[in-house]
């Protein structure tokens, strides 16, 4: 099993409302093929939910995360027709085309526990950052909350551009928006501070369930 996360940001002109909306409309509709033609198990939708505390900080409008029974079938999912004819011209359509993934394969994962279902977590918002070079166990710590609902994910991935270059996945569910900012901003500043790690992205998201990674359902 393997997982994708993806950084996409909204077409030019667009406000974070209208790619939102088209995003959990009809390019949803286009991800759901692909489940239906059984090329992935698990698809969520994190939605930016909150401008980043600080603007210097590289943001995401949405964040896809499919899974996929294995690295290699992420070459078949690109050379189906269903998806050359449906997902793929369709984020043209939403986003800039800038967009950038990174692949967990299972067993990369870093003092975590499995990723559940957003819906059995209890909650649905979530920080995420996305971090490049060496992060130390004292940042690793700061991701654990001790106000949230206790699911906290560290996972180790993959450049989908080269198949090399590294990069830390740190996220969390919390009760509030609030607890979320609080914990990304000392997360993020202890980042860096490190001169050996690069934020790659960073924000609270509205984490949707569109098919859920436990059942396989939509």
């Amino acid at each position: 099993m393997a997982k994708v996360f993806t950084l996409l940001r909204r077409r030019e002109g667009w406000s974070q409302v209208e790619f939102s909306d088209y995003w959990s409309s009809t390019h949803r509709e286009h991800a759901l093929d692909l489940a239906r033609a059984g090329f992935f198990s698990g698809y969520v939708q994190n939605h930016l939910l909150a401008p980043p505390l600080d603007s210097a900080w590289p943001v995401a409008d949405g964040i896809p995360e499919i899974w996929v029974p294995s690295i290699d079938s992420l070459a078949e999912i690109a050379a189906s027709e269903v998806y050359r004819q449906g997902a793929e011209p369709d984020e043209a359509n939403f986003t800039d085309g800038n967009i950038r993934s990174y692949i967990h394969a299972e067993g990369g994962s870093q003092g975590a526990r499995q990723w559940p279902s957003p819906s059995a977590a209890g909650a649905h918002i979530r920080y995420m950052a996305f971090v490049q070079g060496h992060v130390p166990a004292s940042v690793i710590e700061v991701a654990m909350p001790a106000g949230g609902v206790g699911v906290v994910d560290i996972f180790n991935t993959l450049s989908a551009s080269d198949g090399e270059t590294p990069c830390l996945v740190i996220s969390g569910f919390c009760e509030s928006i609030a607890t979320a900012q609080n914990i990304l901003k000392e997360l993020v500043g202890k980042l860096l501070a490190t001169a050996s790690a690069e934020l790659i992205g960073a924000g609270v998201y509205d984490a949707k369930t569109v098919v859920d990674p436990q059942t396989g359902q939509w």
